[in-house]
Formats: C-alpha cells, structure tokens, sequence
C-alpha cells in the first residue's frame, strides 16, 4: 500500500490488515515451501471476497521455455509464478532456474 500521491505498483492502492499479514508471512516463506500455496490461497481469497479488482479480459500466455541447458521453469505440476519475462516476477525464475545435469 502507498497514500495517495507516492507512486504504486498497484492502482487499486487495497488495504486490508488480514491480507497485509497474509503477504508479511509470505513474504517469509519460500515459493516451494508446502504451506505457500495455503498462503496464496487465503490471500486470494481475501482479495476476492473485497472485489478488489473485476477483470474483464483474460490472456494465456504460451511462453515456450528451452530445457535443453536448464531445469527449474515454471511448469503446469510446478506453477510457482507466471514465467512471462517481461512481468516483474520474472527474476523469481532465474533464481530457480540450475544447469541440466
């Protein structure tokens, strides 16, 4: 959350204690922890039930990804974060990514 006047990622500038302390615990947990997801999902849950957000378009991305040399990409079993490059969380994927051995 920032006030009104400082820059934001985020537009909708939500602010909601119980979904503030979801983001602080998972800001403490690694992505492959077992308990990740549950966070996600509360959060998520959070976020939605204050309708934060009414998207009104949804785009697949079809990122094709070399595995030749490395290993550790986002994957349908393994969704850690959208692997589109040009999101900010992209270099969450070149921390997971490991040579192929």
């Amino acid at each position: 959350y920032r006030p009104q006047g400082e820059p934001a990622a985020y537009a909708s500038r939500f602010r909601n204690e119980e979904y503030d302390a979801v983001m602080e615990e998972m800001a403490n947990v690694a992505p492959d922890s077992p308990n990740y997801m549950d966070l996600y999902l509360a959060a998520l849950e959070i976020w939605l039930d204050n309708l934060v957000d009414a998207p009104i378009q949804q785009w697949f991305h079809r990122i094709p990804m070399n595995t030749t040399y490395w290993e550790g990409w986002p994957t349908e079993d393994n969704p850690y974060v959208n692997g589109a490059f040009w999101h900010l969380t992209f270099p969450m994927v070149l921390r997971n990514l490991t040579p192929r051995a």
